[in-house]
């Protein structure tokens, strides 16, 4: 898959950006969690939660590397142009996977 030629620092923003969005979500979400009544919900329920939250758990933690990575980069070879690949991007299934059925 081919990505997008950018100046490194272009692609930090992008980065930074997708990084604070699944944050701010992360947070809505668990505010939202933690107003539920968990012994109303289903076994399913819970189980589709509990694979949400290990998502958004393993993406925060992928792309503050990721963001970290490319300071570094910048750092130590300057802003040059960059071949962007990777987009850290909420899937609409987990936007849905926290509302009772």
């Amino acid at each position: 898959m081919k990505g997008s030629i950018m100046l490194l620092s272009t692609c930090i923003a992008i980065i930074a950006s997708d990084y604070a969005r699944i944050v701010r979500y992360a947070e809505r979400r668990s505010r939202f969690l933690d107003a539920l009544d968990w012994s109303q919900m289903t076994p399913e329920f819970c189980r589709r939660t509990s694979m949400a939250d290990e998502w958004v758990n393993d993406e925060t933690a992928e792309a503050w590397l990721y963001l970290q990575h490319l300071d570094s980069r910048l750092a130590r070879e300057g802003d040059g142009p960059i071949e962007m690949f990777a987009r850290f991007v909420i899937p609409p299934h987990l936007l849905l996977a926290a509302v009772p059925a």
